[in-house]
């Protein structure tokens, strides 16, 4: 793209040549012709090839990065929105204060659905899936006590899961 501030009438040429060239060039011309074509040279040809391509490659990468970020965005507003539906999973208790096994069970669920959404969002930040659950701190209406979930490996994540269940029942 050019700077609409201090544009040429030679750049508007070059970059209207440029484009023109491309569309020869996936039309399947050689240099040759679409420099005779332009009555310019076949390196001329090449370069205003060439310029084109990287023209739309950045164009392109400028577009990918919009999408990945938009969609980071959305991945993380659907991993607050879960963790928020976590803190509410926490708070379902009986009358005589014991925690509802549904409750515990919507909690497991909802860490699954949180991993996913961390692998994604990793896969789109060009990170590894992630072997630690990011940092927050749940309180355990069982114990009262907290337990950090990020200390945790997925297995031992899974146990204490399994072993929530257990105690639950």
């Amino acid at each position: 793209m050019l700077d609409s501030q201090n544009v040429t009438p030679e750049q508007i040429q070059r970059q209207k040549n440029s484009i023109l060239a491309f569309e020869l060039h996936c039309q399947g011309h050689s240099y040759d012709r679409i420099g005779y074509k332009l009555g310019c040279a076949k390196s001329t040809a090449w370069s205003l090839v060439n310029e084109a391509q990287k023209e739309i490659l950045l164009e392109q990468q400028q577009d990918l990065n919009i999408l990945r970020n938009d969609a980071i965005a959305t991945i993380n507003d659907l991993i607050k929105s879960r963790y928020e539906d976590f803190k509410e999973a926490c708070d379902v208790v009986s009358d005589d204060g014991k925690l509802y096994r549904d409750g515990v069970r919507m909690r497991g669920l909802i860490v699954q659905d949180i991993l996913k959404l961390l692998q994604e969002r990793n896969k789109l930040l060009g990170l590894y899936a992630p072997e630690r659950v990011e940092q927050f701190i749940i309180e355990s209406s069982q114990n009262e006590a907290k337990i950090d979930y990020s200390v945790f490996d997925l297995e031992e994540l899974s146990q204490i899961y399994a072993d929530s269940l257990k105690s639950s029942k």
